[in-house]
């Protein structure tokens, strides 16, 4: 029997959002402007909006973030897309 895993939009859940921030630190670790936890945080915050950009998370059937995935403001970084 397979894990169910399904797919949040994490703007407006705040649980989703300190989770997902969790596991980016733990991941990434510090990076320039993300030396801290709390810097995770406000950027996962900063990036989960109702609008782009937007931040998803996948999450396992016992409500773990076992993974995330954003969606950039492209209109500012269009160096980054094709």
């Amino acid at each position: 029997m397979g894990s169910r895993l399904r797919i949040e939009h994490t703007f407006g859940q705040p649980d989703l959002i300190a989770s997902l921030a969790d596991l980016r630190w733990y991941e990434m670790g510090p990076e320039p402007g993300l030396e801290r936890r709390a810097d995770w945080v406000a950027a996962t915050v900063r990036e989960s909006g109702r609008r782009l950009p937007a931040t998803f998370a996948a999450v396992n059937g016992t409500g773990d973030v076992v993974g995330g995935a954003g969606w950039p403001n492209t209109t500012s970084r269009n160096d980054a897309v094709p």
